[in-house]
């Protein structure tokens, strides 16, 4: 280790074989999982199609009945617990 000549071919050695661990470590779990990836895009592709059909838009979508006037009382009371007093001097902010 002394020897500078042996030095530098051993550290660039250990480098190369360190850097390619590394890389595999990276590639590993993209390897393991690439066929559950491509699984789960071809089923999102399939869905995506189906979303996209004239015949399921037509089925799941909900009827829109515009005869029928809104009514405010369909809508909840205020909360009397959530109302905060006012008071009779102005707000600084």
């Amino acid at each position: 280790m002394a020897d500078s000549k042996k030095l530098a071919p051993w550290l660039d050695q250990r480098f190369e074989n360190m850097a390619q661990a590394r890389q595999k470590r990276f590639e590993q779990p993209i390897e393991k999982h690439e066929a559950k990836k491509e699984a789960a895009r071809h089923k999102i592709e399939q869905l995506s199609a189906l979303l996209n059909t004239k015949n399921h838009k037509l089925k799941h979508q909900a009827p829109i009945n515009s005869s029928r006037p809104r009514n405010l009382t369909s809508f909840p009371a205020p909360n009397p617990q959530t109302k905060h007093p006012t008071s009779d001097t102005p707000s600084p902010l």
